[in-house]
């Protein structure tokens, strides 16, 4: 369920407000996040079930992959490590910020979704 909805999320985010040209390995990525989170989120959600695939997401998924597609794809002028490094700060700070808002939000209306979804 968490690759559909990332991967559609792409998608749809893509068609809705265009930056550039669609390209399908960011959607990989997204579809490979949404496995994360789907993996780490069965049974009971822990603080190191929410801590774990937001650092993956923003290491694997950000860092690597991403700058990865943009080196490859649209960032000819820079190397790939000296692209990765100007990308760092952005993925410490949303670590953070998703750490935030997710803990009391999953911690606490967590067992109340899944509830709704088992219905």
């Amino acid at each position: 369920g968490g690759a559909l909805c990332y991967g559609l999320g792409d998608i749809i985010g893509t068609l809705l407000f265009p930056v550039g040209g669609y390209n399908p390995l960011f959607t990989l990525s997204n579809v490979l996040v949404g496995l994360c989170f789907g993996f780490f989120f069965k049974g009971k959600v822990t603080f190191p079930k929410i801590l774990v695939p937001v650092v993956l997401e923003r290491t694997v998924g950000t860092l690597l992959l991403n700058t990865l597609w943009l080196k490859i794809f649209f960032i000819k002028s820079k190397g790939f490590f000296a692209l990765m490094l100007t990308r760092v700060p952005e993925a410490a700070f949303f670590i953070v910020v998703e750490l935030v808002i997710l803990t009391p939000l999953l911690l606490k209306a967590g067992p109340q979704l899944k509830k709704l979804v088992n219905k």
